[in-house]
């Protein structure tokens, strides 16, 4: 998985350790925690992409995403990450993590 934090933004990428020709991923659901008060921020249901760029975060701030892939039996375990957004003026930087997201 792949995050460049911005200012007010996370661009986050990824990739299944599922092989397309097992088990056929239908779609992700992605969910925005603020890392202080663990409160849902944003929701992204039945995102079909494998990337996804979530804006309008408040800056210098800590975000937990979890991603959760669905195949026809439902949801899989999830994967998260936890990014920060940058302070403004700072330059952009990127993590760089692997995880792997399962289908049940």
């Amino acid at each position: 998985m792949t995050v460049v934090s911005s200012v007010l933004s996370l661009n986050i990428t990824w990739s299944s350790s599922v092989k397309e020709n097992i088990i056929r991923i239908l779609d992700y659901r992605i969910k925005v925690f603020d890392a202080v008060t663990l409160k849902l921020v944003k929701q992204y249901n039945r995102t079909t992409s494998s990337s996804l760029s979530i804006e309008n975060l408040k800056r210098n701030r800590t975000y937990i995403v979890f991603i959760q892939a669905r195949n026809e039996v439902g949801y899989g375990k999830s994967a998260n990450i936890s990014a920060t957004t940058l302070l403004e003026g700072t330059t952009n930087h990127s993590h760089l993590i692997y995880l792997n997201i399962c289908a049940p």
